[in-house]
């Protein structure tokens, strides 16, 4: 593509993280912050991005403002997806969580985002990160970004970091499916994720357990400190505790607040967890 050509004035997390994906994927390499033009937009070369009053994939003209009030929640990010980037926006929300509330903001402003939530929209300015104020600024105070200067490039690293995040994510989720084992334990079910050679073992389990739908209270992994294993509770499940083990042979490490408890290697976990049980009253 010739360029990007993204509207000027104040700037946006949305059209920005939009210009870091497209950089890192290789679809442009600059930027130009101004108001788009007739020729802009007929030019199927030129990215036009969160501007232009139309959304015409063929075009590559990307905007989400002409949508009527009641239209889904859609910002730059969204729209560009599944055409430039080949990722379908229902994987983008399941991998990358801060995705939602930024279509939410974009699209829906303050206070429908803080009712969607179920947040104060008072609050609002207190969960906006200093480091992502900062750079916003640096981004808005240029007319043109080019992918080789030096916020050029820092675009280019974020894009990177959250496409690898999201295929990493996405393979992980994949072998999960074939390679995790449920054991029965009290009535609820323990997964056990001891898949060799994990970079990282706890990667993409989370979303794993919640598109399962079962009661899993405990996962067991392993350990990304060391050489051994890790037994981590979802939650605050009142049903496991692993402050109880320890000290108890085998066990490296038990967190005071019963969240987790770290095994040496070759330790069975399933008595330590037998033992991490919390009875219930009857």
């Amino acid at each position: 593509m010739k360029k990007i050509v993204t509207h000027g004035g104040k700037a946006h997390s949305d059209e920005f993280m939009a210009c870091c994906l497209l950089f890192a994927a290789g679809i442009s390499d600059k930027i130009v912050r101004h108001d788009c033009t007739p020729e802009d937009i007929d030019d199927p070369e030129i990215i036009v991005l969160d501007q232009g009053m139309q959304h015409d994939a063929l075009y590559n003209v990307f905007d989400h403002h002409q949508f009527d009030r009641d239209f889904k929640a859609v910002c730059s990010v969204t729209l560009i997806l599944e055409p430039l980037l080949g990722i379908s926006d229902t994987d983008a929300r399941k991998i990358w969580p801060w995705l939602e509330f930024l279509e939410w903001m974009d699209s829906k402003g303050p206070f429908q985002t803080a009712k969607h939530f179920g947040f104060d929209p008072m609050r609002t300015g207190q969960m906006q990160s200093p480091i992502e104020t900062t750079i916003l600024r640096k981004f808005q105070a240029r007319k043109t970004v080019h992918k080789v200067s030096t916020l050029g490039q820092l675009m280019t690293d974020i894009g990177e970091e959250k496409l690898e995040y999201f295929h990493d994510v996405k393979a992980r989720l994949e072998l999960l499916e074939h390679k995790a084992i449920f054991h029965e334990l009290h009535g609820f079910k323990v997964c056990d994720v001891l898949i060799p050679s994990a970079d990282n073992p706890h990667l993409g389990l989370e979303m794993f357990l919640r598109d399962t739908g079962y009661d899993c209270p405990v996962q067991i992994y392993e350990d990304d400190r060391g050489p051994g294993i890790a037994m981590y509770r979802r939650g605050e499940d009142p049903r496991v505790d692993f402050s109880r083990i320890e000290g108890l042979p085998g066990v490296d490490f038990a967190h005071k607040n019963g969240f987790i408890a770290k095994l040496s290697k070759g330790v069975p976990w399933q008595p330590l967890l037998q033992a991490s049980i919390v009875p219930q009253e009857t």
